[in-house]
């Protein structure tokens, strides 16, 4: 028999091949884990989405001198981003914005009350979803007076919450018109 004619693979020809073959199938594993934890973050972001959604519709039916809506500290304009982490401040501090979400809104008499029936408990100026899930909410706001000598409040919300993929954010704008019978 001649060796050097015979075709077919060698043991280390093999296993090279498993070895790649591995490391193909940790590269798809390791692929799919990201994938859920995105997924994760992403159902995350829409149900912050829906929160800050949520109380916005309640902040425009409120009163327009409703206590929600002052600006507590008279700096307009220039304190729309109070309370958020910039300037270095690592976290959010809802203390200096104008108006934070707290437990007693959710409480008999509050603004809150029976608006958002069962769905988050929430503790100090945390709120928590049936999942575990836990949202910050606070909004600052700035009075402007129109061109046409009307009053228009303009309402920049916060909301801050923790999935798989870390700490996240979303910053919602609107307004608010104040409605003059002429």
């Amino acid at each position: 028999m001649n060796m050097l004619n015979d075709k077919g693979m060698t043991l280390i020809e093999a296993l090279i091949a498993i070895v790649i073959l591995s490391v193909g199938i940790l590269v798809v594993g390791a692929m799919q884990t990201n994938s859920v934890r995105a997924n994760a973050t992403a159902i995350a972001r829409s149900q912050a989405h829906a929160v800050a959604s949520s109380f916005i519709e309640v902040l425009q039916q409120v009163p327009f001198d409703s206590i929600i809506l002052l600006d507590s500290d008279g700096n307009g304009v220039a304190g729309l981003d109070d309370g958020s982490p910039n300037g270095g401040v690592p976290s959010p501090d809802p203390t200096q914005a104008d108006y934070a979400v707290q437990s007693s809104d959710f409480q008999s008499g509050g603004v809150f009350a029976g608006v958002f029936g069962s769905v988050y408990g929430i503790s100090g100026n945390t709120l928590t979803d049936g999942r575990g899930w836990q949202y910050q909410v606070f909004w600052n706001v700035a009075d402007l007076v129109t061109a046409a000598g009307g009053t228009t409040k303009v309402v920049r919300m916060f909301v801050y919450w923790t999935s798989p993929m870390g700490r996240n954010s979303m910053v919602l704008t609107t307004m608010k018109y104040q409605n003059i019978a002429l």
